[in-house]
């Protein structure tokens, strides 16, 4: 409602504002300057003939517009990728670049088109046009923190910090402590919590200034989590005591007091159906949890109420090919047909992967691949990895001549040295980090005989280097007997077990 007004609504105040105090209209074709000025001292001339006091002259009403239009930039942005699940590429088409580009703060903008859109391919290096921005826009950005410090907000200086490596590593971007030396902006009451953050972490006694926040204000969340325990060891009775009221109503308190009863299924699942009962999306993180825990009917009924409930179908569509692979393995052909169109029809990425995954489960190939090529036109050439793992999967697991050129080419791109089987034997030099690390305690992964931080080499005799290649192997059958490879404490061990996964078959005669 609000994503593309936002802007015209900031510009219009920032109009009215600009002739009350020259008395003519802004300049159309020097928006970004007007914007741009800088703060004046108290007494100033602005334009008139003789110097004249301004309490709150121009500069300040400019960079406070400028600040609010990076918001709106920001957040429409969000939306885009969030709610109508658009590329970054597509986003830029219809942002407000071509007016803006010029203002100072908008590199960090600029930066975001620089980093590859969440869900693409893992390891895709970045194209060179988006080097070159990211480079260009670092080098703009790193000028403004250098010139003019006091005009960068923290959001922007610790952006930079993240993306502009190079100027970090040569110390050209000055370090953010040396400026962001207290918890407020001198001569404001104003705690921007990045500040706090990035303050209190650079700082010996950053946990004293927490604990004292916390007495001024115990419920501020920024000291709260500072002051919480480790997640993977606080106890319930920590977190509880800690934050007090806040977990009866705090959703990321709520979350964190279920981590810590993340063992005790009965437990965990009492205290998520409380959180999911408030926000009703919650229910597809309580039925990945019980999938995980192998409980694979209370899962299903998890993600039917997320269904019945959830009001963001973005979300919904693209958590529940699981569900569709569960009717069709308990025979209930009707139900995973309609969940599968239901989440196409939303249009989403994930959304249009879980119908052609259904059609690929009925054996009507000719419609998997049509529905599979609708993500690329709809999304773009990063969303091309699902038809490529298609024509792979089939041609390792029907293996006729139907999508043999679609299949070799795929595979080319994917294992560029090919299908390479290895086994234990054949493994003696340490690997390079070319694998799969093992990054989570799952019941799943635990139950088949993975150890946390594990790097998985091989999987059913096929030589796997990314998560990709891993990933697309487990395709390869649906038998629950599988076979790893693994390099632990500082030598390779062959683990052999059952793994609960989704599946592919069986396969029907092709259509």
């Amino acid at each position: 409602m609000f994503a593309a007004s936002r802007a015209s609504t900031e510009m219009g105040e920032a109009a009215e504002v600009w002739r009350i105090l020259h008395g003519a209209e802004l300049p159309k074709g020097k928006i970004t300057d007007a914007l741009n000025a800088p703060p004046q001292r108290l007494l100033s001339a602005e334009g008139a003939a003789r110097p004249a006091p301004h309490v709150v002259g121009w500069g300040v009403w400019a960079r406070f517009f400028q600040r609010n239009l990076m918001s709106a930039a920001d957040t429409s942005a969000e939306f885009r990728r969030s709610m109508l699940a658009l590329t970054k590429d597509v986003q830029r088409a219809d942002t407000l670049e071509e007016t803006f580009s010029g203002l100072e703060l908008w590199p960090v903008e600029s930066l975001q088109a620089a980093i590859p859109t969440p869900g693409s391919l893992s390891g895709r290096p970045p194209t060179s046009e988006r080097e070159d921005l990211r480079r260009q826009e670092c080098a703009r950005g790193v000028a403004v923190v250098q010139n003019a410090p006091e005009r960068v907000p923290v959001y922007f200086w610790m952006s930079l910090d993240h993306l502009c490596y190079e100027a970090r590593q040569d110390q050209s971007l000055p370090e953010a402590r040396r400026w962001l030396r207290t918890l407020t902006p001198w001569g404001t009451a104003l705690m921007p919590r990045q500040r706090m953050v990035v303050l209190l972490d650079r700082t010996l006694d950053g946990p004293q200034v927490y604990k004292a926040i916390h007495e001024l204000a115990p419920f501020e969340p920024t000291a709260l989590g500072a002051l919480a325990p480790d997640p993977q060891v606080g106890t319930f009775e920590q977190v509880a005591a800690l934050y007090g009221p806040l977990a009866e109503y705090d959703l990321a308190v709520m979350k964190r007091l279920a981590w810590t009863r993340r063992a005790d299924v009965a437990t965990y699942r009492r205290l998520y159906e409380k959180i999911a009962a408030v926000a009703p999306l919650e229910y597809l993180t309580l039925g990945d949890y019980l999938v995980d825990v192998e409980l694979d009917d209370e899962a299903a009924a998890a993600y039917e109420k997320a269904i019945a409930k959830a009001s963001d179908r973005i979300a919904v569509s693209h958590s529940l090919l699981w569900l569709v692979g569960y009717y069709c393995d308990h025979a209930r052909i009707d139900r995973a047909r309609e969940v599968a169109q239901m989440v196409a029809d939303v249009y989403s990425s994930g959304g249009l992967r879980s119908m052609g995954y259904f059609s690929e489960r009925m054996g009507r190939y000719a419609e998997a691949e049509t529905w599979y090529q609708k993500m690329i036109e709809r999304y773009g050439e990063e969303s091309r990895g699902s038809l490529e793992n298609f024509y792979i999967r089939y041609a390792r697991r029907v293996g006729n001549d139907r999508f043999s050129g679609q299949a070799a080419a795929a595979l080319a791109k994917v294992f560029p040295a090919g299908l390479e089987r290895v086994s234990l034997g054949e493994l003696s030099s340490p690997p390079r980090e070319e694998g799969v690390r093992i990054t989570r305690d799952s019941q799943v992964l635990t139950g088949f005989g993975f150890v946390k931080d594990d790097l998985v080499v091989a999987i059913n005799g096929y030589r796997v280097r990314n998560n990709r290649q891993y990933s697309l192997v487990w395709t390869f059958d649906d038998r629950p007997e599988a076979t790893a490879i693994v390099w632990r404490q500082g030598r390779y061990v062959e683990v052999k077990g059952r793994l609960k996964r989704i599946a592919y078959g069986p396969i029907s005669r092709p259509s």
